[in-house]
């Protein structure tokens, strides 16, 4: 007797394209959510630099924009450091570490007037016995590095110094330099010298003598003499005390410097 066949049930097969389905969704997810990523962080990054690109923008159509966002502060400006008119520039507080160019005519006579809450009193500058001391301070002077700071330093009898920016006694134009030294016994009376911390580093401050000091060891460039207000020079340093620290802080105004033929 045959034996009766049972149909066959047939297996429910899934189409490839339906089992593949799960896993492209999953890729397209991970596409889209990359591109997503991507686009938060250009939009992030166009956030920050934006600020940056509407300034560049704005120099390049209006020159004068640019010009009003430079400070006279800065260590290299654009261009490089040029010598200062006569009649003066901006007030510059640094200067490039390589120093400052030669700007002194040579023949021609440097004198400098001193401004201060005492009273004035003037300069005859001497090129020949300290060349770069007598350029570096026209210079400063120039682009009124000078004006109004302290005399931080006065010993009744014997100095008073001033040139420091920062009216600490320790800080200078952002540079130094070395000069000649004038022979032992030359500090006379009215005497104006650089100072310095150590024989050679010579930077902005300077000194000017009461009285005549020949013990003072020869390390400090003679660069001037006071023709002229002695007595203001006395009445800062009277109000000195021994170890240099002022009774009465006397200010520097203005240095103005003239130069002829």
């Amino acid at each position: 007797m045959p034996v009766s066949q049972k149909p066959r049930k047939r297996r429910h097969r899934t189409p490839p394209a339906a089992k593949t389905r799960p896993r492209q969704t999953r890729f397209r997810r991970f596409v889209t959510g990359g591109l997503f990523g991507v686009l938060a962080v250009g939009l992030a990054l166009l956030a920050v630099t934006s600020p940056e690109r509407r300034q560049r923008a704005a120099e390049q159509k209006d020159p004068e924009h640019r010009s009003a966002q430079t400070t006279t502060t800065a260590l290299e400006p654009e261009g490089g450091l040029g010598c200062p008119r006569p009649q003066g520039e901006s007030r510059r507080t640094a200067f490039p570490p390589a120093g400052v160019p030669d700007c002194l005519v040579v023949g021609h006579t440097y004198t400098a007037r001193i401004t201060t809450d005492a009273g004035a009193f003037v300069i005859a500058l001497d090129p020949t016995k300290a060349p770069r001391s007598v350029n570096v301070f026209v210079v400063l002077a120039r682009y009124h590095f000078y004006d109004d700071i302290t005399f931080h330093k006065a010993v009744p009898g014997f100095f008073v110094q001033s040139g420091d920016p920062k009216e600490e006694g320790v800080t200078g134009p952002g540079f130094t330099y070395d000069d000649q030294l004038p022979a032992k016994g030359a500090y006379l009376a009215g005497s104006v010298a650089m100072a310095n911390q150590t024989k050679g580093a010579n930077g902005s401050q300077f000194l000017v003598m009461v009285q005549a000091a020949p013990a003072l060891e020869p390390n400090y460039p003679l660069f001037g003499q006071v023709v002229e207000g002695l007595d203001v020079v006395k009445k800062i340093a009277a109000d000195g005390g021994p170890r240099g620290d002022p009774k009465v802080v006397h200010r520097l105004l203005r240095v103005a410097v003239t130069e002829s033929v």
